[in-house]
């Protein structure tokens, strides 16, 4: 009877150990109240966090896999109204960093962009767009601009190998552009420099019009 209520004992033990063990599942953020907007709040994080050189750019595709633009990243293994099913989304929560995109040395994305798309996703994953009216008063580099350049450049043109030896990183890399004239032809993707976001649709026209305000106003330092 003993030996009977010993192994009894050991095998609680040893299953409480094996259970503890086991990996937890993350925690799924839970979607806002308020609607997620593509190409507001989802389209920056992809374009800043993963259609960069090297990874998943229209000119680096790696895994054959391309991040920059609604249609690229619906048919990479986005399941609308199921994040848990997604694939674009699983890799986000993956604890190894050999699996868990953006690749080391790259940190995760925060809670609140993982939020964002989960968010994006169980809402159905829509190319809807919130923008209001165009905010162009009292345009500066340190709010307006670089709000529009991190969301929509910096995947691809930061770092030590920026994309087309084109850095925007910091205000002197960004003014060479501005006095070349590229930046301007870039982003208004017209015949003298290579359209920006690239093999993209134009940035929308509230972001077009606030870097041309600022390189028209002097693209100064402010």
């Amino acid at each position: 009877m003993k030996r009977v209520l010993v192994f009894t004992v050991l095998s609680f033990v040893i299953g409480g150990v094996i259970y503890s063990c086991k990996h937890e599942p993350e925690p799924i953020p839970l979607p806002p109240v308020e609607p997620v907007c593509f190409q507001e709040e989802v389209l920056p994080i992809f374009r800043s966090n993963c259609a960069m050189s090297g990874c998943h750019s229209a000119q680096s595709a790696q895994d054959g896999i391309i991040l920059d633009n609604y249609f690229n990243i619906l048919s990479s293994g986005v399941v609308p109204f199921n994040p848990n099913e997604s694939e674009v989304y699983e890799v986000l929560l993956e604890q190894d960093p050999d699996d868990r995109m953006p690749l080391a040395p790259a940190p995760p994305l925060s809670s609140a962009q993982i939020g964002i798309i989960y968010a994006w996703i169980a809402q159905g994953a829509r190319n809807d767009s919130c923008a209001t009216e165009c905010d162009t008063v009292n345009v500066t580099y340190s709010n307006q601009v670089t709000k529009v350049l991190n969301g929509n450049c910096m995947g691809c043109h930061r770092g030590p190998s920026p994309s087309g030896n084109v850095n925007l990183d910091g205000y002197t890399n960004l003014k060479t552009w501005v006095d070349n004239g590229k930046l301007s032809l870039s982003v208004n993707q017209q015949n003298g420099a290579t359209p920006m976001p690239y093999l993209s649709p134009r940035m929308n026209d509230c972001n077009v019009r606030t870097i041309q305000i600022w390189i028209d106003n002097g693209a100064l330092n402010n």
